[in-house]
């Protein structure tokens, strides 16, 4: 559930900055680095995480540790200038309301109604055409009952014009 909420969060977060056109993004692979701190998790011991690692599992949530991605960012993405709707998993049935640019910020809210039932905020920079950074906060409840509370703090590079075989295009 906690990957399913960086997913989430990171679509969201790295969509919003490539549909700024005041100033332009240039399109093509971005590095992105995600650092998510949830409220109520569990404190792990070097040796638990160790273990968690050696089974395949993305601990960087559980260890504090940011999350580095890349991925595609295309010239009409890079030009858009309504938000792109999360598609992280369809079963959240999350959209984005109350979309604002205004020159460099970007903000909005995103409410989740499906499986995952949440209010979050996010508000974005766009540094320069090849850097942005931000914030998201989302408070809810998933499926099973467990409460959500997140924060995260995001910054993306642009990289280089031409994207890599296999990096996933932004949605």
């Amino acid at each position: 559930m906690k990957s399913r909420i960086l997913i989430l969060a990171t679509t969201l977060l790295s969509a919003s900055p490539a549909m700024a056109a005041d100033p332009q993004l240039k399109p093509g692979q971005w590095e992105t680095t995600v650092h998510m701190q949830m409220a109520g998790m569990p404190q792990l011991t070097a040796e638990q995480i160790a273990q968690m690692k050696q089974l395949g599992i993305d601990t960087s949530i559980l260890s504090g540790q940011p999350t580095v991605m890349q991925q595609c960012i295309t010239p009409e993405q890079a030009s858009l200038q309504k938000p792109i709707e999360p598609s992280a998993n369809p079963d959240d049935q999350c959209s984005i309301k109350n979309y604002k640019k205004s020159g460099k910020n970007v903000s909005g809210d995103m409410v989740c109604t499906g499986d995952l039932k949440a209010q979050g905020r996010f508000e974005m920079t766009i540094d320069s055409n090849t850097s942005y950074k931000g914030k998201w906060a989302m408070k809810g409840v998933t499926r099973e009952g467990q409460p959500i509370d997140q924060t995260t703090d995001i910054s993306a590079r642009w990289i280089k014009a031409k994207c890599d075989p296999g990096i996933a295009t932004a949605p």
